[in-house]
């Protein structure tokens, strides 16, 4: 009784101090990326699908995001850490990984109520990460009038996409790239 009243103090007090470097250290991660470029919310620009591996080589998850067409802030769509690594520090990771690749504040879509407790340890802990708050898919609407000047090249292309795919490229090439340079509107 006496051990837990004691560890529910302790948990408290790291719940209300920032953590400082010599307290937080997340295990280093790679992360392998692909783009997808078909029908992303922030098209023209793409969505990245990165997988997670630890410094051992291990995959430990995934995270979905895009960055803004005006590069002003990164989009997280999703980070799922396999249940073997969970609470390891592999999520508050892959946010530093962000943080430090594309120098963006942090905008997580959809916050589950479940992961409530991880965004709020982010915000608080993990002093190097802008992470603001959570946006929902719908607000994206919003988000898009933001960019609504690059709506012909968004539409250029998808019509890119559809005719590589016309010409027999496979899927994950089609999409994987933006668009052609050399390419004519009307095409």
């Amino acid at each position: 009784m006496k051990y837990q009243l004691i560890k529910l103090a302790m948990a408290k007090w790291l719940r209300r101090k920032p953590l400082h470097s010599e307290f937080f250290n997340p295990p280093q991660i790679t992360v392998e990326k692909r783009l997808r470029y078909d029908h992303t919310l922030t098209s023209p620009a793409p969505d990245y699908s990165g997988i997670i591996f630890s410094s051992e080589g291990e995959r430990v998850g995934i995270a979905v995001y895009a960055l803004s067409p005006l590069n002003d802030c990164l989009y997280l769509y999703e980070i799922i850490i396999d249940k073997n690594f969970v609470r390891r520090g592999y999520g508050l990771a892959v946010l530093q990984y962000l943080a430090q690749t594309y120098r963006q504040p942090i905008i997580p879509v959809h916050e589950l109520e479940s992961a409530e407790r991880f965004w709020d340890a982010a915000r608080r802990y993990v002093t190097d990460v802008e992470v603001r708050e959570s946006i929902s898919v719908s607000d994206f609407d919003m988000e898009r009038h933001r960019w609504a000047f690059l709506k012909p090249e968004s539409d250029r292309l998808q019509e890119q996409i559809s005719a590589r795919l016309m010409r027999g490229e496979s899927w994950e090439e089609a999409v994987g790239r933006g668009l052609d340079a050399t390419s004519t509107p009307s095409e």
